[in-house]
């Protein structure tokens, strides 16, 4: 995580942060070929993987790609929590 700078709201403040993951391999059984792409949102913002093939004899896709989505955490200014959840999801 990153910090870019904050703006206070009354007891709740604002932070850009940016955050990263890395998508290394996907096990998944298969019967026939079968194509696979990852998708990970949060709220409006997507990044997509490129699209990788199993088959009946291939049950691991090897990805190895790195997301990044900068977003806006609204904190407790006395906690420096977030106020609510923000949910991530990750699609195949």
């Amino acid at each position: 995580m990153q910090n870019s700078g904050s703006k206070p709201k009354g007891n709740v403040i604002q932070q850009e942060i940016v955050i990263d993951i890395h998508l290394k391999h996907l096990k998944l059984k298969v019967s026939e070929k079968t194509p696979l792409r990852v998708v990970w949102s949060r709220g409006k913002k997507q990044a997509k993987s490129q699209v990788k093939f199993l088959n009946d004899g291939l049950d691991i896709a090897v990805f190895d790609e790195k997301f990044q989505i900068n977003t806006v955490l609204d904190l407790d200014k006395d906690t420096q929590m977030p106020c609510k959840e923000k949910l991530s999801k990750m699609t195949v």
